[in-house]
């Protein structure tokens, strides 16, 4: 006998055959680690069932209620975890969406800032090159003109906020309102549809019951023509027979 190894059918070994030479003897190996696996198995079945047994354990007993009230309290649990998770992903996705409204308000601010300071830089260039000096009449005149200025760009920036507000407000109720208007127009129209089809068959009523009295008139009509022609032959008829007998 020789080394062994694991090949692709399991454990393998060399044996010599004859001259020194050595053969791969395939299956045996596989089937030996196969049974050794089966064994291991069933005594760790083996195990475990005695382990049940010294816990209490009894088939359709208390052990399998304790356990199936152990799995429900665990399915409760994993429920309510999926159920936090969703909504902190909500609170994270809307937490989100405000922090880049946030971001991109202040990036404005920004801007808006920015531009002013260089404005601001500019005008201070002029006034320099105009002959103005620090400490002087020009400076608090301009440091006013600044002041001024800056109250009402931000006061113009403030209605432009409230007025984008009230647009969107607007719109909205506008909205709300034409929503309205449609379901009214909506319901007015088919009140109406209603109506007619109720007219219509009204008049269509109306126009059946003219026609069945103008029959019952005709009808009256020739039943008394009738008549009097009966009571004329009838009246004829007597005539005839006084005749002949005073013949």
């Amino acid at each position: 006998m020789g080394a062994g190894g694991v090949g692709p059918h399991g454990w393998w070994r060399w044996e010599s055959r004859g001259r020194g030479q050595g053969g791969q003897i395939e299956g045996k190996g596989k089937e030996e680690k196969e049974g050794k696996v089966r064994k291991e198995r069933g005594r760790r079945g083996k195990s475990q069932g005695k382990e049940a047994k010294q816990r209490g354990a009894r088939p359709g007993g208390e052990q399998r209620k304790r356990e199936e009230e152990w799995t429900r309290e665990r399915t409760e649990k994993e429920e309510e975890k999926w159920t936090t998770e969703e909504e902190k992903n909500t609170e994270e996705e809307r937490n989100t969406e405000e922090e880049r409204i946030t971001k991109e308000m202040d990036y404005r601010r920004g801007e808006e800032h920015r531009r002013r300071a260089e404005h601001e830089e500019n005008r201070g260039k002029e006034a320099k090159q105009r002959g103005a000096r620090p400490g002087g009449e020009q400076r608090k005149r301009e440091e006013e003109w600044t002041r001024e200025r800056t109250e009402k760009e931000e006061e113009k920036w403030t209605t432009e906020e409230e007025k984008n507000t009230e647009e969107e407000r607007n719109t909205e109720e506008e909205r709300n309102t034409k929503e309205m208007d449609y379901r009214r127009g909506e319901e007015h129209r088919r009140r109406e549809e209603h109506e007619e089809k109720g007219v219509r068959k009204k008049s269509r009523t109306q126009e059946k019951r003219k026609t069945r009295g103008k029959w019952g008139e005709e009808k009256e009509k020739k039943s008394r023509t009738r008549r009097k022609w009966g009571e004329e032959k009838e009246q004829n008829t007597g005539e005839e027979q006084n005749t002949k007998k005073m013949g």
